[in-house]
């Protein structure tokens, strides 16, 4: 299944292994992404926000805002907020 399926996150010279399932949100940053993952790591990798959603399990992944995809499994809690939004928690992921 997809919790087995790994990305190959290029950072500049580096790049790294990771499982689908630690990554916990990705957020666009021009023709960037801004990866971040369980470990608390965050990569930055030349991939649009759209290529991500269009190749990340539709059943575990959300683009909740024009900027961020989230990994539903990685929700801790969610509340509304004075204008009826929601608030999403997705630790590390910074809020």
């Amino acid at each position: 299944p997809w919790r087995n399926d790994v990305v190959l996150l290029r950072d500049g010279p580096q790049a790294r292994v990771t499982p689908i399932a630690q990554i916990c949100a990705i957020e666009a940053e021009e023709n960037y992404s801004r990866v971040h993952t369980a470990d608390g790591a965050v990569s930055l990798v030349r991939r649009s926000l759209k290529s991500w959603a269009e190749c990340l399990p539709e059943s575990h992944f959300l683009q909740v805002h024009r900027a961020v995809i989230v990994n539903l499994s990685r929700i801790t809690a969610y509340r509304r907020d004075a204008s009826g939004g929601v608030e999403l928690e997705v630790p590390p992921f910074p809020q």
